[in-house]
Parts: structure tokens; sequence; C-alpha cells
């Protein structure tokens, strides 16, 4: 005979038979949880009833599961919990597109250079008198041509690619020593004396742990990495980059979604034979991770969508909507800065004239006045069906692009 809760038990029938009796025990003097208070705001809205306090609510409620099903059962061992699988970001994309990056200042730093040194040279050729006389663009208008033709939009893009190669090798450059610490602290903790048992959760923590900080950081390279892409015109590399600091971001929203998914399906017998308030915790605490996780999912990917479209207001992926709409609206008021032609020069993209729901690239963007106000030679008119006297600016504007026919200037330059 034993006492369980004040409550003699005959331990002589079984094991079974011990188990069933405490199992009757506990339905009869365990009291049901208390029923939360009424919600003062719908899920979701931040207030009383949001997610967040609704699964710290339903957390409270399930603290006692394992132990439940551990005296509803008599077997500790027949509790089965979920074993983490280490789960590293793919950083091959990012990390390749930064290489490929850095290959590409570096041809174009040695094409401004060439550029340079032919300018130079040119600036020491004698003019003769016709030249002197007619028209000819100055060394800043051959400058911008010239490196337009090298595939450098301008000397401050070629700047601003450099500083971002900078702070996407910086950021890597962490990402890795966060890797190499996380390998050291997996590796000390096995050399310790204790029981393996105790050694792998250890482990499992330590992986948990670095996993969801390496998750944090890879999103965070990925998104920068998507802007720069953005700036570069490159928009289907910076959709996938987006789309995978997106998932990054959410990582640990993932594995709790996942661990509780895997916990029920894994003890799902045992579960079935729990009280209802306790089958409707564990239900309630699935579903709201998942909530939570979707939700989560989704405002992050309107984040990066608002990113794309506005890649220079700032806008991070740490942001939360309000913030990023924020940002993305100030984008938008900002008036572009024009030419004194009244052109706009400095935005890649402008409203489509045939669509105003719509963007196209800016023809103009990058333009000199003075090469916006020049006019069309009569061949390059005649070319476009233009009538003569049509600016280039006025020409672009109609989605008719000048091709130079060549000249003095030109055939000199290009024959060094």
């Amino acid at each position: 005979m034993s006492s369980y809760r004040g409550i003699t038990i005959d331990t002589t029938k079984g094991d079974a038979y011990v188990a069933q009796q405490m199992k009757d025990i506990d339905a009869r003097t365990t009291p049901a949880p208390a029923a939360p208070a009424p919600s003062s705001s719908p899920v979701g809205t931040g207030g009383t009833g949001s997610v967040e306090s609704q699964i710290q609510e339903i957390t409270n409620r399930v603290a006692g599961i394992a132990s439940q099903i551990q005296n509803y059962t008599g077997q500790q061992s027949g509790v089965r919990i979920p074993e983490y699988q280490s789960k590293t970001p793919d950083m091959s994309s990012a990390q390749g597109r930064l290489g490929y990056y850095e290959n590409l200042y570096g041809g174009l730093t040695s094409r401004a250079t060439e550029v340079e040194k032919k300018i130079k040279e040119l600036s020491k050729q004698p003019q003769t008198w016709l030249q002197a006389l007619s028209s000819q663009p100055s060394v800043e208008e051959i400058r911008e041509r010239e490196y337009t033709k090298a595939g450098i939009s301008n000397a401050d893009n070629l700047a601003r690619m450099n500083a971002n190669i900078a702070e996407l090798t910086k950021l890597n450059e962490a990402y890795t020593a966060k890797e190499t610490e996380k390998n050291l602290a997996f590796e000390k903790s096995g050399e310790r004396l204790a029981p393996m048992t105790f050694i792998r959760g250890e482990q499992a923590k330590i992986q948990t742990r670095y996993d969801i900080e390496l998750a944090g950081m890879a999103s965070n390279i990925k998104a920068k990495a998507a802007t720069f892409e953005a700036l570069n015109d490159n928009f289907e590399y910076a959709t996938s980059l987006a789309d995978q600091a997106v998932k990054d971001y959410v990582y640990d929203l993932e594995l709790k979604r996942d661990t509780i998914k895997e916990f029920i399906s894994l003890n799902q017998d045992m579960i079935s034979d729990l009280r209802v308030e306790y089958r409707t915790a564990i239900s309630d605490a699935q579903r709201l991770a998942e909530m939570r996780y979707d939700e989560a999912y989704k405002e992050k990917q309107q984040v990066m969508d608002l990113l794309l479209k506005y890649p220079t207001s700032g806008i991070s992926i740490s942001d939360d909507l309000d913030r990023a709409v924020q940002k993305a609206q100030r984008a938008a008021s900002t008036p572009s800065p024009t030419s004194s032609t009244g052109y706009d020069t400095t935005s890649r993209y402008i409203q489509d004239p045939n669509n105003p729901s719509a963007s196209i690239k800016n023809p103009l963007y990058g333009m000199k006045t003075s090469e916006i106000n020049s006019l069309l030679s009569v061949s390059e008119a005649k070319a476009l069906g233009v009538p003569y006297g049509t600016t280039k600016g006025q020409a672009m504007q109609m989605n008719k692009t000048p091709v130079s026919t060549g000249g003095s200037v030109d055939d000199l330059f290009d024959s060094f």
C-alpha cells in the first residue's frame, strides 16, 4: 500500500493499476485552471489580447504539461521531447554577389583610371582654328560621357559602391567570427566531464542560441545586399536576397512553431488522455505560435517590398511596418532635384506617362544641363524622326535616344 495525495493505493495490483488510480485521483483533486480574463482587444492589436500576451498566458497555463503527462502515465520516459536539428543560414548567394561587386569595382576603378589618363593626354593636344571656333564639349562633359561608356554612372556612384562593399565585408566578417564562436562553444561543451545526456542537452541549447543569432545577422546582411542590388538595378538578385532575408529574420518564430508541432506529434497518444483544459492549452499554444509566425513573415515581406521600391529611404529589415511606411513616405514625398532645365536628372525612376501606377527608368538620369540643352545634329534628328532644333532632353523624354554620329573630339579620344 502507498499514499498518493492523501489517498491510499493498493500497489500490489501492478503498475498499470497504480498509474490509472493516480490519474483518477488527479482528475478528482486537481482544480481546473482559472478561466482567462476577457480580452479587451482582438488578437494581434497589441493590447491585452495581443498575440504576445496570449502566448504568455498559454505558456503559463501549459508550464506543467510535461509533469502532468508524467503523473498520468506514471512514466517519465514516456514523454518524448523534440530533438533540435542545427540549421545554418545559406550565405552563398549574398557572399557570392559581394565577390562579384568586389571584382566589378576593381574593373571599374581601372577603367576610371584609364579615362582620366586619356583625358589628361587629350588636354595636351593642340586645337586647330576650326576646333577652337566650333562648340566643343568641356573636359567635365567628356569625362562624364567616357565614364558612362566605361559602365560608370559617375564618380559618386563609384564611391558609393566602394562604401557598400566595405560595409558588407565588415558584416560578413562579423558573421564568420560568430560562426567560429559557436563551433568553439560546441566543442568545449563536449570536453566536459559530465553524462552524455547532459552534454547533448547543453550542446542543443548552444546550437539553438547561436543559430537564432546567426539567422538575425544573416537577415541583416541579405537585406543590405538586396538594397545594394536594387540601387544597381539588379532587381532579380534584389528580390531573391530580400526573400532570403525575411526567412532568416523569422527563424526563431519558425523554430517555436515547429517545436510545438513536433512535440504534439511525438506525444499524441498521451496528450489525447489529458483533461480537456490541458488539451485545449496545447492546441492554443500551437495555434498562436503559427499565427505569430505568419504575421511576422507577412509584415517583413511588406517591409522588404518597401525597401526595394525605395532603396535610398534608409529602411531596415528590423523596422516594423509602421516605421518602414514612414520612411517610404518621406522618400516618396521628397521633391526630386531638377536641373536648370526643369528636368528631373537625379531620380533613377519616374512615373510612366502611359501608366500612372507604374514606374519606368528615367532617360535623363545623370545628364548634365549642357547635354540636355544641346541640339541634336541634323543627322541625329533625321535618324530619330524629329524636327531639327529638338534638344537631346526633349528627344529622350519622347523615348528617343540620340545616337552619336561621332566627331573630331570623339575620334581623337577613341584613337588613344
